[in-house]
């Protein structure tokens, strides 16, 4: 096809859209008329003497003198065509930071831009600039039009390329001819690309996409992902799971270290699996100083990386040393209290109030703030309830609380996100009569029937789904073997789907029962251990004195039930990773005080930059939630900032002072964000960019060795009417060649007969 295009001069598909016209003149007339005159006695004179020679020459020279008679009528190729519109072509050029990794045959990325795509710089930009009126914007974290190669700085801490492609939609005021976007495709915006490509399809704007860099590295080692909790308690014990992705590194191993503030908090060999580009690890941090800290992971760098900066990723985490409360109610005194509350009474979050019958109408309380707290038992109160993180219900009937209770404690689960926990005793469970009650449909389990005489004795294992779960990680692997068994004193009937066995016990015969049983429900956790004899793990004679398990059990066992209990306002900060000059939205989902959304709040935000200025910026009601607000601002230095939002709640009392509600997150700006993970060239992202449009995606390689073809590609609309083109046809290659073979056959045929 190529060749016949060339020896025809224009596409075989005009020819079949157009039709051939001749354009005589008196000129041409006069012209033609010589060359008949000419030709004629020529064609008289040279025939030859026989027959075949003379028919022979005649048609060869009659068929010469018709194409020449032919190009000298100049001909033209009438094609119709829809009418092109004149319109802009905007030119996004990546601004960023990655743009400077030397990928591109051992030079930046840069420099391709600057040498070839930057506003009258290169031969790629002059091509376009001859063609169309050319607009440029340079984009980062915000796009920015631009009129000189010089504005280029190739600094900016983030790509948005979903921004970049708005800008270039509305900047000429109305949508644009097309879009060049040039860059390594890199995206690590707020805002959906998705959504930009449908507006830029529905206004008809086609996209070309030219991507820069290399597709693959064959050297390079990155940490990719970190998952860790934003905010964690004083004491937790802190899992961080880490990806590295490695290139060219299979089965060589690498360093990870984990570091806060300079002082180094765990380090870890990793294995780069030969059969997977990724590896992954699980690191243990134990951060025990309140407040937030800066955690740095890394992976130490190789000889020959070609991107060193994605080695390395900082996250944010708040120890907090909020208090947790945790009501205990027990229907008759026991050991069970008293140990309980000794193996917490050292733990710096946790509050264990303890309501214990002591008679009829009899209550014993511990551990209350004050007073009044509790001083009519039970709470009956969504507010009086909801003030606590989890309840843990001992050897207590479920007759002993209302039905107003039990609905209550339903919706401290449920909507509050409290946590509930169930011990074994004689008047627990099934012999208490909570099979029947509304907060059995709340239960991991479903109870067996009362039975006074039921009794075992079991030895006590974590499960396979449960060894590592936080509560079972909280005991010594090398402790389960050698503690004392406990005594089973409710049956449980079967476990209910969606919930998960962490410990279980071996009774007589080799039977297994569950121990602990544990399941999410609603917004909150609900747990059963219907064991009567906890304590034996502090007590028996065969555990040391030094042993440690029935405390670290306790306190981790409270701490996860009262963990997920939401505070009265909730705080979100997007991006997770925010860089300077990108705006931080701060969400913020306040409750009342029976933890219901509040449409009527006020809340403001509080931002202190890491040199301590204070801004206040009041938050505004979201559309898509009741009880949502939120806020933005820009950071514009990079470091740790506090955000808190505080809102104003009425007193408690007729003359008291208002109660102030607050929460608080930080946050931290770097000055990469995520802009060198993942820098290899996005080139799926920008062909699915160019497909979705009706553009052409081209590798830089391509329009540097053709800087025209770029330009070629770009296709302007119509308007719906035609025009004629009129294309000239009389030095088409075919007609030139196919003169010189006439010509050149007659002088051969000649030749071999002795023709003069």
């Amino acid at each position: 096809m190529d060749l016949l295009e060339s020896l025809l001069q224009y596409p075989p598909a005009l020819y079949a859209r157009g039709v051939i016209e001749l354009g005589w003149g008196w000129g041409t007339w006069l012209a033609a008329t010589l060359v008949v005159a000419v030709g004629l006695g020529w064609w008289l004179r040279g025939l030859g003497r026989r027959r075949r020679d003379r028919v022979v020459i005649g048609l060869l020279r009659a068929g010469l003198v018709a194409l020449v008679l032919l190009a000298l009528a100049r001909p033209v190729l009438v094609v119709p065509s829809p009418r092109a519109v004149q319109g802009q072509v905007v030119v996004l050029l990546d601004d960023s930071r990655s743009m400077g990794i030397a990928d591109v045959d051992g030079a930046p990325r840069a420099r391709l831009v600057t040498e070839q795509l930057a506003p009258g710089a290169g031969a790629v930009a002059r091509a376009l600039e001859a063609r169309f009126d050319t607009r440029y914007v340079r984009y980062a974290v915000d796009a920015v039009p631009m009129d000189d190669a010089t504005e280029l700085r190739f600094d900016g801490p983030g790509s948005d390329l979903a921004v970049a492609l708005e800008r270039a939609r509305t900047l000429v005021g109305a949508a644009p001819a097309a879009v060049v976007v040039v860059g390594d495709g890199g995206h690590d915006g707020t805002g959906r690309i998705d959504d930009a490509v449908l507006a830029l399809r529905a206004a008809g704007v086609a996209v070309y996409t030219v991507g820069v860099g290399a597709e693959r590295h064959a050297l390079d080692l990155e940490l990719a992902a970190v998952h860790l909790p934003r905010s964690v308690l004083v004491e937790d014990t802190v899992e961080a799971l880490v990806t590295v992705r490695h290139r060219g590194l299979a089965g060589r191993s690498a360093r990870l270290v984990v570091e806060d503030g300079g002082v180094l908090l765990a380090e870890q060999a990793l294995t780069l699996p030969p059969g997977s580009e990724t590896a992954s690890a699980s690191v243990r941090l134990e951060p025990d100083e309140p407040g937030p800290h800066r955690l740095v992971f890394r992976v130490e760098a190789v000889d020959g990386e070609v991107v060193a900066e994605n080695n390395a990723m900082v996250m944010p985490l708040d120890v907090r040393a909020d208090r947790l409360d945790v009501l205990h109610l027990e229907g008759e005194p026991r050991f069970e209290v008293k140990f309980a509350r000794r193996a917490v009474a050292e733990d710096p979050v946790l509050r264990l109030v303890s309501l214990v019958r002591t008679a009829e109408n009899k209550l014993y309380r511990l551990g209350v703030d004050a007073p009044e707290e509790l001083a009519e038992g039970f709470p009956t109160t969504a507010p009086d309830l909801f003030r606590y993180h989890a309840v843990v219900l001992g050897s207590v009937e479920a007759a002993y609380l209302t039905d107003g209770q039990h609905r209550l404690l339903a919706d401290f689960v449920s909507r509050r996100g409290g946590g509930l926990l169930l011990l074994g005793g004689r008047f627990a469970l099934g012999e208490g009569g909570w099979a029947r009650s509304p907060v059995a449909d709340l239960l991991p389990v479903s109870l067996g029937t009362r039975d006074p005489d039921f009794a075992e004795l079991v030895h006590v294992l974590p499960t396979i789904e449960g060894v590592d779960h936080p509560v079972v990680r909280a005991v010594d692997p090398a402790a389960w073997p050698r503690l004392p068994p406990l005594s089973v004193a409710n049956p449980v009937r079967g476990v209910k789907p969606g919930a998960t066995i962490l410990l279980a016990g071996e009774g007589a015969g080799g039977r297994s029962s569950p121990v602990l049983t544990w399941q999410r429900y609603g917004r909150g956790t609900v747990g059963v251990l219907p064991v009567r004899n906890l304590w034996r793990w502090q007590m028996h004679a065969e555990v040391p004195a030094e042993d440690l398990t029935h405390e670290r059990l306790w306190r981790e066992l409270l701490r996860e039930l009262a963990r997920p209990a939401a505070s009265p306002i909730r705080l979100r900060a997007t991006p997770e990773e925010p860089v300077p000059g990108r705006a931080v939205t701060v969400e913020a989902a306040v409750v009342d005080a029976e933890f219901r959304p509040d449409a009527g709040a006020e809340p403001e935000l509080v931002v202190v930059t890491p040199l301590g200025a204070r801004r206040v910026i009041a938050m505004s009601p979201a559309t898509d939630g009741e009880g949502l607000y939120r806020a933005r601002f820009v950071p514009e230095g990079v470091g740790r900032h506090d955000l808190e939002v505080t809102v104003e709640r009425p007193p408690l009392a007729e003359g008291a002072t208002p109660r102030v509600e607050l929460a608080a997150l930080s946050v931290e700006v770097t000055a990469n964000g995520r802009e060198h993970h993942g820098a290899e060239l996005a080139r799926e992202r920008l062909e699915r960019l160019a497909r979705a449009t009706g553009g052409r995606y081209f590798p830089a390689a391509e329009v540097v060795a053709r800087p025209a073809a770029l330009a070629e590609a770009i296709t302007m609309p119509d308007d719906g009417l035609e025009t004629t083109e009129r294309l000239p046809l009389h030095a088409v290659p075919a007609l030139l060649l196919a003169i010189l073979l006439l010509a050149s056959a007659e002088w051969i045929w000649r030749r071999r007969s002795r023709l003069p």
